[in-house]
């Protein structure tokens, strides 16, 4: 079993810290036509529901993915969380549902006036984000094509002005 780390007030131990930046790549994958396919079969009393639910994603996913503004922050918020989850940290804080929500009702706002109302419908029932989950599993941050871009070393006169 690994030794917890010592503890930062324990005497004779040293704690520095140093700024690691790195560039984290994350794929998005589109959400195929035929991504039903594996879930129902063409008789399937909801079959076309549960398309045009898989439909109302894709083309939510193409106007996220056409307002930069949107997509950079949702791009960054994905790639802290993975990062988060990767590194089992608890001082990397996962995005919010209400920031989630915030991101995506902006992001509806500009579809069709039926996908509009199906997303406010969802929302107003604290379903959005359920209804959306395709788009997240879209995301994925690839650990193995992540660089290294810089690392220095904090010095105590550093730490206490450089919080992101």
């Amino acid at each position: 079993m690994a030794e917890s780390p010592p503890e930062k007030d324990h005497h004779n131990v040293i704690v520095r810290t140093c700024r690691v930046v790195m560039d984290i790549k994350v794929r998005i994958s589109e959400i195929p036509d035929d991504y039903a396919d594996g879930f129902i079969t063409p008789d399937e009393k909801n079959a076309g529901m549960f398309r045009e639910w898989i439909a109302r994603q894709r083309r939510l996913l193409a106007a996220l993915l056409q307002d930069r503004e949107l997509f950079d922050r949702y791009l960054i918020a994905t790639a802290t969380e993975d990062l988060g989850m990767f590194l089992g940290s608890e001082h990397i804080e996962d995005v919010t549902d209400e920031a989630a929500e915030e991101i995506f009702v902006q992001v509806y706002s500009g579809l069709n006036s039926e996908d509009r109302a199906y997303f406010e419908g969802v929302r107003k029932d604290g379903l959005l984000l359920d209804n959306i989950e395709l788009i997240f599993d879209a995301f994925e941050s690839d650990w193995q094509e992540t660089e290294l871009i810089e690392m220095r070393v904090l010095h105590p006169e550093d730490e206490r002005t450089s919080k992101l």
